[in-house]
């Protein structure tokens, strides 16, 4: 924007937020969630968050509300689902869960998840199939050694390397 030099900028901008906000039109329908697989984690970064948060994960029979509710509250829109934790892999099985039954309830998805990628070597093909996974934030801390170090775990580095290909290679 151009404006004289007497406006204020920050009220000018707070006008045009408000009047842009107001313009749009709020969907009735929720279709995006974060989804906290679980508070646990392979890896022992020395900077983490979780250090000393219980370790728990979710329960088949929380997944299986989270299910409803997404049905429930989609209005048959497509839904992204972002995995997140601790380490969202660590509870592949509540993912599992979640993806066959929005499948089985005829709920269109797609995902991202956050991960350090380390367990990602242990999931199927198909199970990468059934996540839908659109795009991946791997946190990468450094390289090599160094990597391994930070997140005390021996060729993790590697294992990060293959699981970025291996995911590339899946779509």
């Amino acid at each position: 924007f151009v404006v004289p030099e007497e406006t204020k900028d920050q009220e000018l901008s707070d006008t045009v937020r408000w009047v842009a906000k107001m313009r749009t039109k709020k969907s009735p329908y929720i279709t995006s969630y974060t989804i906290f697989t679980t508070t646990d984690c392979n890896a022992r970064c020395f900077y983490c968050f979780e250090l000393g948060w219980n370790r728990t994960h979710m329960t088949e029979e929380t997944a299986l509300k989270a299910v409803q509710y997404i049905k429930n509250h989609c209005g048959g829109q497509k839904v992204s689902l972002s995995w997140f934790g601790g380490e969202p892999l660590v509870n592949t099985r509540v993912m599992d869960l979640i993806c066959s039954e929005l499948q089985e309830k005829g709920v269109n998805f797609v995902s991202n998840i956050t991960t350090n990628g380390d367990l990602l070597p242990e999931c199927s093909d198909e199970q990468i199939r059934l996540w839908r996974i659109r795009s991946a934030q791997f946190t990468l801390d450094d390289v090599g050694d160094e990597y391994d170090r930070i997140k005390g775990l021996k060729g993790a580095y590697k294992r990060l390397e293959a699981s970025i290909d291996r995911l590339a290679r899946l779509g």
